[in-house]
């Protein structure tokens, strides 16, 4: 899980399937990478910063807690 991720869907209007979608892939491989089961890709590392307007560092937002 990735909980700066987490927090920042919690105070944003973004949902996550809309995020899933402006990222160009389904919403279950969206729910599986913030699981960890797949990785994100870079691309979509800066995309979801963007969507969800985050001055957060590539690493700290991406930070994995077991």
């Amino acid at each position: 899980m990735y909980p700066e991720i987490e927090k920042l869907f919690a105070i944003s209007d973004v949902s996550k399937s809309e995020a899933a979608r402006l990222l160009g892939i389904t919403y279950n491989t969206f729910l599986l990478k913030l699981r960890g089961k797949y990785e994100f890709t870079l691309d979509e590392g800066f995309g979801l910063k963007k969507i969800l307007k985050t001055d957060l560092s590539l690493e700290k937002l991406f930070e994995y807690v077991a």
